[in-house]
Parts: C-alpha cells; structure tokens; sequence
C-alpha cells in the first residue's frame, strides 16, 4: 500500500506517459488523475492500460457523471473534494 498518492494533472493525453514513467521511476506505483481537465477519463483510461501495475484514480470528482466517467475508464479509487452523496451512491454501485 503507497504512504501517499501523488495528485496529477494531465492537460493534454501526450503528458501521460511522462508523468507516470516519471512517477514509476521514483517507486510510486499510483496516481490520482484529476477531473480537472478536459482529458481526464481519457488519460485515466490510457494509465489504466499502460501502467497496469500502477493505481489509477480519479480526483476532484464532483458528481455523479464524472464518478461513473471515472469507473467506465477504469479508475480504481475516487477522491472528491467534499462530500458528494451523488458520488458516493455511484461508488457504492460500482463496488
């Protein structure tokens, strides 16, 4: 288990690569992906199949839409930046 999950923002999918190499490199196998871009389940999706050992998640999930965006591409864990019941019911619908 990681001590501390780094918080990634991808503003274009051609970073991934960079950032999560970067990241494996220091021997920090997860990331979350902010919602914070227009990229985010897109890159979410690519780390998902790129870095399979890597945990991906989805940070600063707002709503419903954006949690099962991040579930659809794949994110293993959701972080929103305050309570969201929205978020949580889609969460615990997905497991």
């Amino acid at each position: 288990m990681e001590k501390f999950v780094p918080v990634v923002v991808i503003k274009e999918i051609g970073e991934t690569d960079k950032i999560l190499t970067a990241l494996k490199n220091s021997g920090i196998n997860c990331a979350e992906i902010t919602f914070r871009t227009a990229c985010a389940a897109e890159a979410i999706a690519y780390a998902v199949k790129n870095y399979p050992d890597m945990s991906i998640g989805a940070g600063t999930v707002i709503n419903g839409e954006q949690a099962k965006a991040a579930i659809d591409a794949g994110a293993c864990f959701i972080v929103s930046p305050g309570l969201s019941a929205e978020v949580a019911e889609v969460c615990k619908a997905a497991d």
